[in-house]
């Protein structure tokens, strides 16, 4: 999925995957050593229900 709001944006965004592509996977072991990226499901905020309530 690729967010944009006006064409120049889209273009952008188009570009920047094209220079993923080249990303090798000696060069992506490097990133995700220095910057390791742990996904996790978001968790219920209670707290953010009643905000968007009553705010």
């Amino acid at each position: 999925m690729i967010g944009a709001k006006t064409p120049a944006q889209l273009e952008q965004n188009l570009k920047a995957m094209a220079a993923v592509e080249k990303i090798t996977p000696e060069v992506k072991a490097e990133i995700d050593a220095l910057i390791p990226f742990v996904p996790e499901l978001s968790k219920f905020d209670g707290l953010t229900l009643l905000r968007s309530q009553h705010l």
